[in-house]
């Protein structure tokens, strides 16, 4: 344990009331607990001016906690619109710099998440270092600001004298075995917690019915919920029984599974993007970026002109499609 109250410099974006909200209770909570924690917020007037409040900031705080959203890495890249996002863009110069300065070795800077927060959102020079989720590891984050590891490390002892031991004659080698006479392979036909795969059909049975009450819906409809418990089986029903059953029927079968997460365009872009055929001419902006930009600004345009160019038929499914309820805050639904 540190003997003074470690000083936290808290580095996010103001994206929103309700985000802003959050930051200023987790430095609440911090100060709360012994932390000195600084936020912005705190300081109505500075007056050096605000770049040289944050640039002394960051260098007298024992850490920086870097709060990481959507938002915040895209100005942390400079990709916010322009007058947007000045102060992340100034924190990010000092963040690399320092980064750069020590060789990659990251003393200070902490990537945090918020309750709602994706890995995806950390800024590239923070990805390989330990994140934090909020609120569920406050107490990780703890032990870590004011150094009380979970599990201290032990005082050395004395090492202890052991006799050696007699070496045993070598064994003649082993004989290999007969090819003919040695056991066939076997391969595991459980994939565990995971669900199954379409090329693991054949070790799926006992849901025949289930699968022909879904294609008994779909042909007609072309549309079918899935609906169970968790651990039910929906997925695996899907992939192994559903799948195999069509190209049993149709031939030829275009599959695309995604899960919406937190940003359902951007993982039906991927899922698209991984279907379609290699672009033989590579341009500025990735392939799956310009598909999410199509399905943000007119989905159904987009997605009828995308699976178009996908060999028919074609079965999209959207896994674990509760992820909108969860993951989603109402306004974004």
């Amino acid at each position: 344990m540190i003997d003074h109250p470690p000083r936290v410099f808290i580095s996010y974006a103001q994206e929103s009331e309700s985000h802003s909200a959050w930051v200023l209770a987790l430095a609440h909570r911090l100060r709360h607990n012994g932390v000195d924690a600084v936020i912005d917020r705190y300081f109505p007037w500075v007056e050096k001016g605000w770049r040289l409040w944050m640039s002394e900031q960051i260098e007298q705080a024992d850490w920086v906690l870097v709060v990481c959203t959507e938002e915040y890495r895209q100005r942390f890249d400079g990709n916010a619109p322009p007058g947007c996002g000045r102060g992340v863009r100034w924190e990010s110069q000092h963040i690399t710099q320092a980064l750069y300065d020590d060789k990659l070795s990251n003393k200070q800077f902490i990537p945090v998440l918020p309750p709602a927060g994706d890995e995806r959102c950390i800024p590239l020079p923070l990805k390989d270092f330990r994140k934090f989720q909020l609120d569920a590891h406050y107490d990780d984050l703890y032990r870590l600001l004011t150094n009380q590891p979970e599990t201290p490390v032990p005082a050395l002892g004395k090492i202890r004298y052991l006799p050696p031991l007699s070496v045993p004659a070598p064994a003649p080698p082993a004989t290999p075995p007969d090819a003919a006479t040695a056991p066939p392979l076997i391969a595991n036909p459980y994939p565990g917690l995971a669900a199954f795969k379409p090329e693991e059909c054949s070790f799926f049975f006992g849901r025949e019915a289930d699968t022909a009450r879904v294609l008994e819906r779909l042909e007609p409809s072309r549309f079918v919920s899935v609906v169970g418990g968790s651990g039910t089986g929906k997925s695996s029903l899907v992939a192994a029984g559903v799948v195999p059953a069509l190209r049993q029927r149709q031939g030829a079968l275009s599959y695309l599974r995604f899960k919406p997460q937190t940003d359902p365009c951007r993982q039906l872009a991927e899922a698209l993007d991984r279907a379609l055929p290699e672009e033989r001419q590579h341009l500025r902006k990735p392939r799956v970026e310009r598909l999410r930009q199509a399905l943000d600004s007119d989905p159904a345009s987009a997605i009828a002109n995308l699976l178009g160019k996908l060999h028919a038929p074609i079965l999209l499914f959207a896994d674990q499609f509760e992820e909108l309820a969860s993951h989603l805050s109402r306004d974004n639904l």
